[in-house]
C-alpha cells in the first residue's frame, strides 16, 4: 500500500478517535495552575467574610504586606501541610508580625461555613510561638463568584471535583500595601531569609522574581465508577477499530482490482 493511502488511514483514525472523545467527554475544561501575575493589582471590588461575619472590602484590609493563602478548610491533604508551613515561617522568620507583614487565608470552598473558619484559626493561632493579635492571621470565606474573581486575578487555579473536592496548586502569595503581586511562593516550605526580604521588597512596592518553582498538586477526588461512561468507552472502542478494519480491507481489495 502507498504511503499516500496509508496517510489517509492514519488521518481518518485520528477523526473518528477526535470526535468519540468530544462524545464522550462533552465537557469544557477548567484551568487549575500558576499564572505568576506579578505587578498586577488585586480586584478593586472583592469583598470576604471575616470570622465574625461581617463582610469587608479586601482593600481595606491590605494596608501593609499580605501574605495570601488559598486553601479549603475540609482539605484533608497539603492544604493542613500549608498552613502549618506558614505558622512554622511566622515563628522563625525575622519579620515582626503585623508590624512588617500580615497573613489572609481564604476558603476556595464557597459551601465552607464562618465557624469552620474560626475553627482552622483557633487551630492553627495555637501553633504560633509569637504574641499575636487576633487580626494578624485571618481566615475568610467568600461566594463562588467572588473566589473565582480574586484567584483569577492572581493567577491562582483550582478544579472542583466532585462536590467539595478541589485539585489546585500549594503556592502563597505577597502582595504589597498597595495591593499589588510582589511575590510567589512554592510549596509548603519556607526559606525564612528569602521570605524576610521579599517583606521588605514588597514594602517598598516592588516585585520580586520567583526562585523556586517547584509546584505541588492537592487532589484528593476519587470518583465512582460510571457504568455508562465505562460501556461507552468501550462501545466507541471497539467502533473505532471495526472503522479502521474495514476501512484498510476496502483499500486492499481496490488496490489490488487496480493492480488486475
Amino acid at each position: 500500500m502507498s504511503k499516500r493511502k496509508w496517510l489517509t488511514i492514519v488521518n481518518i483514525c485520528i477523526f473518528i478517535w477526535q470526535i468519540t472523545g468530544i462524545s464522550l467527554n462533552g465537557q469544557s475544561h477548567q484551568y487549575f495552575g500558576l499564572q505568576e501575575r506579578q505587578g498586577d493589582y488585586t480586584p478593586e471590588n472583592i469583598a470576604i467574610f471575616n470570622e465574625d461575619s461581617v463582610k469587608v472590602p479586601l482593600k481595606t484590609i491590605i494596608d501593609k504586606p499580605t501574605l495570601f493563602t488559598f486553601v479549603y478548610y475540609r482539605c484533608p491533604n497539603l492544604c493542613p501541610s500549608l498552613l502549618e508551613g506558614v505558622a512554622e515561617l511566622v515563628n522563625y522568620s525575622n519579620s515582626v508580625p503585623e508590624k512588617d507583614y500580615q497573613i489572609i487565608t481564604l476558603s476556595i470552598n464557597h459551601r465552607e461555613s464562618i465557624k469552620e473558619a474560626r475553627i482552622k484559626k483557633t487551630h492553627y493561632y495555637k501553633l504560633l510561638q509569637k504574641e499575636t493579635s487576633p487580626y494578624f492571621w485571618r481566615f475568610f470565606t467568600a461566594d463562588s463568584t467572588t473566589v473565582k474573581n480574586l484567584t483569577k486575578a492572581l493567577g491562582w487555579g483550582f478544579k472542583e471535583e466532585g462536590e467539595g473536592n478541589f485539585v489546585h496548586v500549594t503556592s502563597s502569595i505577597l502582595i504589597t500595601p498597595n495591593g499589588m503581586i510582589s511575590q510567589y511562593f512554592y510549596g509548603t516550605y519556607f526559606n525564612y531569609m528569602h521570605f524576610d526580604m521579599s517583606v521588605e521588597k514588597a514594602k517598598a512596592e516592588q516585585v520580586v522574581p520567583t526562585r523556586l518553582k517547584t509546584l505541588k498538586y492537592c487532589y484528593n477526588y476519587k470518583p465512582q465508577k460510571n457504568e455508562k461512561v465505562v460501556i461507552s468507552t468501550v462501545v466507541f472502542g471497539v467502533l473505532v477499530v471495526v472503522a479502521i478494519l474495514i476501512l484498510f480491507m476496502s483499500l486492499s481489495v481496490f488496490n489490488k482490482g487496480k493492480m488486475y
